[in-house]
């Protein structure tokens, strides 16, 4: 359970990274809020896949 918790948060940040990233590069050519809505949806299926 701890290691899967463990597991969990380092998958965490490392999403969080990427979608950071990602966010950067959207902004120079989209609007923030769609990339606020395109993380939404990117932890949604993260979550729902666990």
């Amino acid at each position: 359970m701890l290691h899967k918790l463990t597991l969990t948060f380092v998958l965490l940040g490392i999403i969080t990274i990427s979608l950071l990233l990602c966010c950067v590069l959207f902004s120079q050519h989209a609007d923030f809020s769609n990339s606020v809505y395109i993380v939404s949806i990117f932890y949604t299926y993260h979550f729902a896949s666990t």
